[in-house]
């Protein structure tokens, strides 16, 4: 995880993948967060924006690579600001491999983005791992 370090400093935008439709197509719940994580980045371009998601429906292609595509056709966010977690299959997988991409001495600012049904269970996730994480 040695690449990561330029990010110990920064805020991060950790956005959490949603399960595409079983043709592939993508569920506009995940399409709403990478707009809301896109306008987050408009506000402050020094932010890193980490897609977290892996190919939990068995379509082919990760939720994390959907994510960046979106971004790059909608927003102008530099490949050098997109970092990717496809092995994550559920919240906490996205929490733990997130954080080990941030490394144990990351002490920034995370924005959490997901949806309004899950943001409660997935800040109770994140902050039970980032309380054991850091010890």
């Amino acid at each position: 995880m040695e690449i990561f370090k330029k990010y110990v400093a920064k805020e991060v935008i950790i956005v959490l993948g949603q399960s595409l439709l079983p043709d592939g197509s993508i569920p506009s719940t995940l399409s709403e967060r990478v707009r809301y994580a896109i306008d987050l980045y408009k506000c402050n371009p020094q932010l890193i924006l980490i897609f977290s998601g892996a190919d939990p429906a068995k379509t082919g292609v990760t939720e994390a690579e959907i994510m960046r595509k979106l971004v790059k056709e909608w927003g102008q966010v530099p490949d050098e600001n997109i970092v990717m977690d496809e092995r994550s299959e559920n919240t906490i997988e996205n929490c733990i491999n997130s954080l080990e991409i941030l490394g144990k001495e990351y002490k920034g600012t995370i924005h959490l983005v997901t949806s309004d049904f899950h943001i409660d269970r997935a800040v109770f996730i994140f902050k039970s791992v980032l309380c054991n994480y850091q010890k």
